[in-house]
């Protein structure tokens, strides 16, 4: 004999395997998710410090850095602006990330929101960003490619 708890039951233990179902992949990927997502905040952090070492390390040997307004770098010609920026960057903050990862490979998103100085003017910057990252022969997550946009306004 049916009863609608056990109806309940049952519809209740559909929806938890469908949901866990739904998670496995997510789960699996979300290691490497996270490492990518830790990664852009050491970027981050080191770009706004001119840390052209750590910067180095995050990045391809191959690496096409893009900029919002057209300009592509090679990675000897991205650290150097790094180095040379004669803008004093106050702030650097990301937000709105997204990583969605594919075996070896990932895409990152998110918002660059920026403030620097440079003769007495003050800049802000708010772009898009899109990076493609490479999971390395040693399981290492660098960056491959980048590439900034303007956003809508």
């Amino acid at each position: 004999m049916t009863t609608r708890r056990s109806l309940a039951k049952v519809a209740a233990g559909a929806i938890a395997a469908a949901a866990v179902a739904r998670t496995l992949p997510a789960a699996a990927q979300s290691g490497d998710a996270a490492t990518i997502t830790a990664h852009i905040e050491t970027f981050r952090a080191a770009f706004l410090g001119k840390d052209t070492g750590k910067l180095a390390g995050l990045v391809t040997e191959t690496l096409n850095y893009g900029h919002s307004g057209g300009v592509i770098e090679d990675k000897a010609a991205f650290l150097k602006a790094v180095t040379d920026r004669k803008a004093m960057m106050k702030s650097l903050k990301y937000s709105d990330f997204a990583v969605q990862v594919n075996g070896n490979s990932a895409v990152a998103r998110h918002i660059w929101e920026s403030e620097s100085e440079a003769d007495g003017k003050t800049t802000q910057t708010k772009v898009g960003v899109m990076q493609v990252w490479q999971k390395q022969a040693d399981g290492t997550w660098l960056i491959y490619a980048r590439q900034a946009f303007r956003l809508p306004t």
